[in-house]
């Protein structure tokens, strides 16, 4: 949806595809009843919107129940971890009025453990597919969730055959690579700062003072100061004081 507009849905391909029946949507506000073998299953959904994580819980609660079981489908960040200040998410606990016996989350790729609070599940598998080559997704297996309802909830996690392990998948080369150079950055600024070091640098000192010892051409040192001059400009990083 643009701009996560819930009234932009009929613009994108899979609102089309609602349109002419290919797909079901469960908009909120709606309720699908399903019966089967004397059971009477009530499913309703959340899709995402801007303000759905406002931390109260609105969106992922269900206030009614007309059926033997009722699963909600909510696309938002309900996590069980405490997240950094800022960060737009749901906690578990804001869902301990719902009535629904069975909700499942998405949004939040990583997944977390499953929650039964007294006969009250609250899932998230994690996403089908990795997503980023994060150390976290190198170690989580796809699966789903296989939800058996026959007089009694039965939740049973099943990892998917084709996926393989995220080592022969994804390449953290880059990565470390990375990662090795900031550690050297890291060591370096220790050693300048336990060096006594740690006081503002002026770059145009260092080169003129460079360009005296060396006996070096003034059409270099100038040139090296033009460069300094364009880089302050275009806000390259160029700073004189570092």
């Amino acid at each position: 949806m643009y701009g996560h507009n819930p009234d932009t849905l009929g613009r994108t391909m899979i609102g089309f595809l609602s349109s002419i029946g290919i797909v079901n949507l469960i908009r909120p506000g709606r309720k699908i009843m399903l019966d089967e073998g004397g059971c009477r299953v009530q499913l309703t959904g959340q899709e995402f919107i801007y303000n759905l994580d406002d931390g109260s819980g609105e969106g992922y609660i269900v206030n009614d129940k007309q059926a033997d079981v009722a699963i909600h489908m909510v696309h938002g960040f309900l996590t069980d971890t405490k997240m950094f200040e800022g960060v737009r998410y749901t906690a578990i606990d804001a869902l301990s009025d719902t009535k629904a016996d069975i909700t499942l989350a998405g949004h939040n790729h990583a997944g977390f453990k499953d929650v039964n609070e007294g006969g009250r599940y609250i899932l998230n598998p994690g996403g089908l597919a990795r997503i980023t080559n994060h150390l976290s997704e190198m170690r989580r297996m796809p699966q789903v969730v296989i939800i058996d309802i026959a007089g009694e909830i039965n939740i049973e996690k099943r990892r998917l055959k084709v996926a393989k392990k995220g080592e022969e998948v994804l390449d953290r080369t880059t990565v470390e690579a990375t990662r090795m150079h900031r550690e050297k950055l890291e060591e370096f600024a220790r050693e300048i700062r336990a060096s006594g070091m740690g006081k503002p640098i002026n770059i145009k000192e260092i080169i003129n003072e460079i360009a005296d010892n060396k006996d070096i051409d003034d059409n270099v040192k100038h040139e090296a100061l033009r460069r300094i001059a364009l880089a302050d400009e275009s806000g390259g990083g160029g700073n004189e004081e570092v």
